[in-house]
């Protein structure tokens, strides 16, 4: 195949797996995935497992962090490849109300305007999670708010916690992967306060229900700062998806490893011990300090680079292809397109026989 033709295939590839993830997206935005079991990346693991940071490898664009629990509510990215200029909406979708019930029907509303820079996005997704924190309120009034500081997202002032409603980001543009995928907030297993004990609970039932559905690719964020048996998400994957058969493993902070334990983590990798049919992929994403430092995007990619080839053991790999972030990327996009498109003849059949219930 020529450069030429290989360039005009992957353009055509491109188009349609945009065509498929804006079908995914639409069903989603009228609630659909509520009655039918959609099609779903699944990003979840242990608070402080690198998954934010993942996200944002992933995106291109920086979103909330805070002190503690970074995530407050689910998130929702939808990422489109389109020869245009790069843009994001922000939504919030309620599929809950503020005492926990679920909403016959979700309702999803746009949250400011249409944001034209990356750099945007990290406030504004930042006050539409406060929003969705404080539903006795108006959220147009959460649309200029003013936080105390860059780490701080003013959790004493938020009427709730927690919320199982979803903050909505629609990034489109050039060079962004054709992707959708679900944020869990990281799963907690100890409080500083004993009032917020209840929570452990609550964010490891979100979890569950996401992950249970057949139709949720988990993508299982695992650190090697610790032994991955002693990383719920492990136990949580393997209860919903028992076979390994919809779940793919992210080894995060390859450089946290202890030099006489990186046999453990290349068995994992090569698949030799805890086995997925959908394997492992590890990246090497920025370190507190770096981030402090605000590193760019570009930055980060090129030091993960550069750490692949000069670390051991990583330098002497033969198996190149679950090694840093684009080529995770590029496995996720495959991965939803084909459960898109092997899915969609049952999803409108499931479809037309939810709307049949619903005017007979």
């Amino acid at each position: 195949m020529t450069q030429f033709s290989s360039t005009i295939a992957q353009t055509q590839y491109a188009k349609k797996a945009s065509q498929y993830i804006n079908i995914l997206n639409d069903l989603r935005r009228i609630g659909a995935h509520s009655a039918v079991d959609l099609p779903t990346v699944v990003f979840c693991g242990n608070q402080s497992a690198g998954k934010s940071s993942l996200l944002e490898a992933i995106s291109n664009v920086q979103l909330p962090r805070s002190e503690g629990t970074c995530t407050r509510c689910v998130m929702e990215l939808r990422l489109i490849e389109l020869e245009e200029e790069w843009s994001c909406q922000i939504s919030l979708r309620q599929e809950y109300d503020k005492t926990g019930n679920r909403l016959s029907q979700p309702i999803e509303a746009k949250f400011g305007n249409l944001l034209k820079s990356p750099k945007e996005v990290e406030l504004m997704a930042r006050r539409a999670q406060k929003a969705l924190l404080n539903p006795s309120e108006n959220s147009y009034g959460y649309l200029n708010w003013n936080f105390r500081t860059h780490y701080d997202d003013d959790a004493n002032t938020n009427e709730l916690k927690f919320t199982k409603n979803v903050v909505c980001l629609e990034i489109k543009g050039k060079n962004v992967p054709n992707l959708s995928l679900i944020d869990l907030p990281g799963i907690i297993r100890h409080t500083e306060k004993a009032e917020d004990r209840k929570f452990i609970n609550l964010i490891e039932e979100l979890v569950k229900e996401y992950i249970k559905k057949e139709q949720s690719i988990i993508i299982a964020t695992i650190t090697c700062r610790d032994e991955i048996d002693n990383q719920a998400i492990v136990t949580l994957a393997k209860e919903a998806d028992p076979a390994g058969h919809r779940t793919l493993g992210v080894l995060t902070k390859p450089d946290t490893i202890e030099p006489a334990t990186h046999e453990i983590w290349l068995k994992i990798l090569r698949g030799e011990a805890h086995k997925l049919s959908l394997g492992y992929y590890v990246v090497k994403n920025p370190s507190k300090i770096q981030l402090t430092n605000q590193i760019t995007f570009e930055e980060a990619r090129k030091d993960e680079e550069n750490f692949f080839k000069r670390e051991y053991p990583w330098k002497n790999l033969i198996l190149s292809e679950p090694i840093g972030v684009k080529r995770l990327q590029y496995k996720l996009s495959e991965l939803l397109i084909q459960a898109i498109r092997r899915n969609l003849p049952k999803i409108n059949k499931e479809a037309e026989e939810k709307l049949d219930e619903a005017c007979g």
